[in-house]
């Protein structure tokens, strides 16, 4: 993954020299920990500056503007999650050879990176809803992530001779990510459930996804 984003999220210049990048570097991160810590975008470059150990010129050599800068860490954020996504799954997938044991896994997995992930993910939320291309790359990294999901599903189903449809593991994924999601409360923190119910889901999803796909396979 290159560690600087697109001329479409605003980017101005790529820079030559290793000062200039290390400069660089402390600006995406500064104003990734303003992000983090406030929830939202209310902050200004001269607090990144400062905070960079920059200047607020070095910051328009690079970004047109504030929005842009913003629109650029949240691009970077969104493919190191697809990475770290991506690297799970990968390891989910040549570590269970069978399918009731992938989804006790699977659950683990992704309960952990979301709540790992879950503030990022709401930046990330927030700038897509006024932002047509970070909108896009989400839909698309999450379509990806899901495809791969699905491909692993049939695939350790076919092992049980569990044959099921696409659509079929379309509905495991989302079982699982949905219900996690919104008891972490990645939409909303306001939404975010109890501990108790999360431990709870984290032990019966498994069983409710094997007994959807045996009921699925039936019907077949």
């Amino acid at each position: 993954m290159s560690d600087t984003p697109s001329n479409a999220a605003g980017y101005l210049n790529l820079p030559k020299q290793e000062r200039s990048r290390a400069s660089l570097q402390r600006i995406y991160a500064s104003t990734k920990s303003f992000m983090l810590e406030r929830g939202n975008f209310d902050f200004t470059l001269i607090e990144v500056s400062k905070h960079a150990e920059t200047s607020t010129g070095t910051i328009y050599q690079r970004f047109e503007n504030k929005d842009n800068l913003v629109k650029a860490v949240i691009i970077r954020m969104l493919n190191e999650l697809h990475l770290e996504e991506q690297a799970i799954l990968n390891i989910l997938s040549e570590t269970n050879s069978d399918l009731s044991g992938f989804l006790t896994h699977f659950v683990a997995a992704y309960e952990s990176f979301l709540r790992k992930n879950v503030a990022i993910m709401r930046l990330c939320i927030l700038k897509a809803e006024d932002d047509a291309e970070v909108l896009d790359i989400a839909k698309s990294n999450f379509r990806d992530s899901e495809q791969r999901s699905e491909s692993i599903i049939r695939r350790l189903a076919q092992t049980e001779n569990l044959h099921i449809s696409s659509e079929q593991s379309n509905v495991c994924f989302h079982i699982v990510f949905d219900s996690l999601a919104r008891q972490l409360g990645v939409g909303s923190p306001l939404k975010a459930g109890s501990s108790q119910i999360l431990a709870l889901l984290i032990k019966e999803l498994p069983v409710v996804c094997m007994n959807y796909l045996r009921g699925a396979n039936s019907k077949c």
